[in-house]
């Protein structure tokens, strides 16, 4: 799981997800530890892979459903599940006092952050992933599961305040069964950016859900994309990272295949930042700035997406849990 960590605290899951621990964020002393709920029903014993938020003194973590804890003491504050599905199956996005999150079948769900009261519930159709809030507008990337695949997706549009869907626009390169976007999306001044299962990344007009451009690679992409100014960089599943040109599509510069990325990539300090056993941060340029990680070098293998505060970041891998501190640039 992506940890979350602000000037106090450090929240993550252990690497086993039976347990849900917090920290001090500077030394690592442990102020509080509560094993992961375990909703009825649920595909397996410990929690799902996803990221935590915080709002006021609440630590939000999807493990299923949803569950909110006082991030002083540990103690469970309230609940958010659904008869349908389980809504707490992957990341959840928090923005302007509620949470966003995309359900293990078809329904995308607005939650009230302070008290976990249900607000609204879209049908998407197909199964969303990771969806992101900007300017008062949810944007999720989906994909069909079906017999024998995975179906044809989609990237949606969704108003954060009314769950009213502003537009869906179909994402396929044309292989069968395997379309749609794990993301998580990248979201520009004009443009929707979606990295596809089928190997391509394509570009959406952010108002209208046009495409503008599609860019066909080799190999799933299933870690997200970012934005570095005009360069949009994504990582694919067999460790290739990729830099396009954010107004064309075109390729500006692409590294060999690699190790596999295990989770999101992110953006920090003007740089994309991923975990595959090291952490590595690429510039706008592809060169690597800084590094970490890795039996080869004989340190720690981290395997989850970095989160940064306090100058530091934070990781968990194979040995645990872990606060390193990167270059300054």
């Amino acid at each position: 799981m992506e940890a979350f960590a602000d000037t106090g605290i450090v929240v993550y899951v252990t690497f086993d997800r039976q347990a849900i621990v917090a920290l001090n964020a500077h030394t690592g002393a442990l102020r509080w530890q509560h094993p992961t709920p375990i909703a009825a029903g649920a595909p397996s014993g410990g929690s799902p892979s996803a990221n935590a938020v915080s709002f006021e003194d609440l630590i939000i973590i999807p493990a299923w459903d949803i569950y909110a804890f006082d991030r002083k003491t540990g103690r469970q504050q309230w609940t958010f599940a659904s008869a349908d599905e389980f809504p707490g199956v992957s990341h959840l996005s928090l923005s302007g006092g509620r949470i966003y999150a995309a359900g293990s079948l078809r329904y995308l769900y607005a939650i009230d952050a302070a008290t976990g009261s249900f607000i609204w519930r879209t049908d998407l159709g197909e199964r969303g992933f990771r969806p992101v809030v900007v300017d008062g507008v949810v944007y999720v990337g989906t994909h069909a599961e079906v017999s024998g695949g995975i179906a044809d997706g989609h990237v949606v549009a969704v108003d954060a305040v009314t769950g009213d869907i502003l537009w869906r626009t179909q994402i396929s390169g044309g292989e069968p069964l395997n379309g749609g976007s794990k993301g998580p999306l990248a979201v520009t001044a004009n443009l929707v950016i979606a990295p596809g299962f089928d190997g391509h990344v394509y570009a959406l007009d952010r108002s209208t859900g046009a495409p503008m451009w599609e860019f066909s690679g080799t190999g799933e992409f299933t870690a997200g994309a970012v934005v570095l100014g005009d360069v949009v960089i994504v990582p694919n599943v067999s460790g290739s990272v990729t830099g396009l040109d954010v107004a064309t599509g075109a390729v500006l510069w692409q590294t060999p295949e690699g190790t596999t990325t295990f989770g999101p990539i992110t953006e920090h300090d003007g740089l994309a930042v991923f975990a595959r056993g090291t952490l590595e941060a690429y510039d706008r340029a592809g060169t690597i700035v800084w590094q970490y990680g890795g039996a080869g070098f004989h340190q720690p293998e981290l395997v989850s997406t970095p989160v940064f505060a306090n100058g530091l970041a934070y990781s968990g891998g194979t040995g645990g849990f872990f606060a390193i501190r990167p270059p300054v640039k």
